[in-house]
């Protein structure tokens, strides 16, 4: 996945985005993205998955999401013969409503689009809705990008108009996804957050999390389940495992020193995971790596292309 065009300007961001990666049933939950902005997002072109949480939803163009803060998600294409265009919005919603409008606990959160408490919204557009909204986000990207007088106002009445845009066509929350109170999510989150920052730790373990949040080990257990689908052992074994194929791919580090860094118990077990996990031996994945960059004359030139391409993006040249 990667930016054809991104505006980051103050507290929101806007960008479109062309899916690269393809959908496999038995996708880790720690390739899903977590952003701690509420997102607006809308199919522009092509169909594909959108996974949010531990739920793959077919999604087409013309289909809206509104997905809250912090909640895991990403979009896929369902085949790598598919295409799928995705436009989006990220910002804090305490940043530009007041009140009950940017209150999870209100009714009016967000203009009633989360009114049965959900993590995230969907909404069928029609061809005259999408320009509407279409027309919203562009008007809300010219406003962020010139930021000439009381361009806040404008934008914070723009977003108004969106919300409620959108709202007005939600058929109904995405079901199928366990509906989290703001503190069940913290603390879930909190899990997510220390497996990502101490999954190097090989004494980590739900325990220890949970004696540090100071609650209950089988409770925190339960929750992490419930969102996630996975137990926190497969979780965390996930993580690193796929850590341990970026070092093969990425550095000459042993296999020893991988298991270290990994947090992984001893080489006779990484050995075994890696297999269930990859198909491949460790020296055979790194291997087959290595002769496919070799194989590559066009890579070292591609690298320099999305170089550029950044450079001017991160200029404001968008159109070069």
């Amino acid at each position: 996945m990667h930016d054809i065009e991104s505006i980051c300007k103050s507290n929101i961001r806007h960008d479109i985005i062309s899916v690269s990666k393809v959908f496999t049933p038995d996708l880790s939950f720690s390739q899903l993205y977590t952003h701690s902005t509420l997102e607006i997002s809308v199919v522009v072109k092509g169909s594909g998955i959108h996974q949010i949480s531990n739920q793959a939803i077919p999604c087409k163009e013309g289909d809206a999401y509104v997905v809250k803060a912090d909640i895991p998600h990403r979009y896929f294409l369902s085949s790598t013969q598919d295409s799928l265009i995705v436009r989006r919005l990220y910002f804090d919603i305490g940043d530009w409503f007041d009140a009950d409008v940017c209150n999870p606990e209100n009714r009016r959160f967000c203009y009633g689009i989360f009114s049965d408490n959900s993590v995230s919204s969907y909404a069928m557009l029609n061809a005259k809705t999408q320009n509407t909204v279409f027309s919203l986000l562009d008007f809300i990207c010219d406003e962020i990008t010139e930021q000439i007088s009381d361009w806040q106002d404008s934008v914070r009445a723009y977003l108004t108009l969106l919300l409620i845009t959108i709202g007005r066509y939600v058929n109904s929350a995405i079901k199928d996804i366990p509906d989290f109170s703001p503190k069940e999510w913290r603390m879930v989150f909190s899990v997510l957050q220390a497996v990502t920052q101490r999954f190097g730790e090989c004494d980590l373990t739900l325990e220890s999390i949970a004696g540090s949040m100071y609650v209950s080990k089988s409770n925190l257990s339960r929750l992490f389940k419930k969102l996630t689908g996975k137990s926190f052992s497969e979780y965390l074994k996930n993580v690193r495992l796929s850590h341990a194929c970026r070092l093969l791919t990425e550095t000459t580090l042993t296999v020893d020193q991988i298991v270290l860094q990994c947090g992984l118990k001893d080489i006779p077990s990484f050995y075994h995971s890696f297999h269930a996990y990859t198909g491949k031996k460790p020296s055979q994945y790194r291997s087959i790596y290595n002769k496919n960059q070799n194989n590559d004359p066009k890579g070292e030139r591609i690298m320099v292309i999305l170089s550029e391409i950044s450079a001017n993006l991160q200029k404001g040249k968008a159109k070069i």
